[in-house]
């Protein structure tokens, strides 16, 4: 039997192939406008397609190439590892990123191993670029990576996190070029001693930092790394001073400052080899 759809009584429901939804890393804001988001098919790289955002700035992808998402071709054939994702922002303010979706998707996609906030849902995060202007009220440590001795050669898509004992201030990833920015929250200044001077109010609103970074040498700079195999770089030492073994050491963070980690005497940061 043939049923009639009735207007404004029945509703007819897309079944999506595939959600996401960007979000800045920093704020945890939806980002949708100037991001250009792309998926193809690399079992058959000429296969491409451009995602646009809705009201709501979810990134859906509906039909590609021929795939539906209320048919059982899709279902029936693997597709892990198969489809690529990259977001590239027009706009200056977001490091190139890429994920490996499968398709059909059960929701809005996120990256393993990447758990979001509970306040959030899943989400890819987006972070910031060094040619990015500050949010208001944050504060931010930059960073141009080297190669040990080797002003020449950048270590592209590094990813750097900045502690305070043991909480996280902030992390972030360097582009194509090695260039770095955390932008982040001051963290609570530490109650002053009782009688404390007013010269000495002014150590309350610094803090002893440590930045640590994650790197493979097999990342190329013409190629944005899958976000999930950024995570899982392993750690890489951060050098003190150029040609010098030693690791860096903590860094002073201070209110109203940006923080720049290099190398001494250089204004790189070198990582050792």
């Amino acid at each position: 039997m043939t049923r009639e759809l009735r207007a404004g009584a029945d509703t007819v429901i897309r079944q999506a192939l595939l959600g996401l939804q960007f979000r800045d890393a920093v704020d945890g804001r939806v980002v949708a406008d100037g991001l250009d988001v792309q998926i193809n098919d690399l079992w058959q790289p000429q296969r491409r397609q451009a995602l646009v955002a809705n009201r709501s700035g979810v990134f859906a992808l509906h039909r590609f190439a021929g795939l539906r998402g209320d048919g059982d071709d899709v279902a029936d054939s693997p597709s892990a590892g198969r489809f690529r994702v990259t977001a590239r922002d027009l706009l200056g303010r977001y490091v190139p990123t890429a994920v490996l979706p499968s398709l059909p998707g059960d929701g809005l996609f996120a990256p393993s191993g990447m758990g979001s906030p509970a306040a959030l849902p899943p989400h890819v995060p987006l972070f910031s670029a060094a040619t990015r202007a500050l949010p208001v009220a944050m504060a931010s440590l930059r960073a141009e990576l080297r190669l040990a001795g080797r002003d020449d050669t950048p270590v592209p898509w590094a990813r750097l996190e900045l502690w305070l004992g043991s909480q996280r201030l902030a992390e972030g990833v360097a582009d194509e070029r090695g260039r770095a920015l955390l932008a982040f929250p001051l963290p609570r200044p530490p109650e002053p001693a009782l009688r404390t001077s007013p010269a000495s109010l002014r150590t309350v609103w610094q803090w002893s930092v440590v930045l640590r970074g994650f790197w493979h040498p097999d990342r190329r700079a013409d190629e944005i790394p899958d976000l999930e195999d950024v995570q899982a770089q392993p750690e890489v030492l951060l050098l003190q001073a150029a040609g010098a073994p030693a690791p860096l050491p903590p860094l002073t963070l201070l209110a109203g400052d940006t923080l720049v980690a290099a190398s001494a005497p250089s204004s790189f940061l070198y990582v050792a080899e």
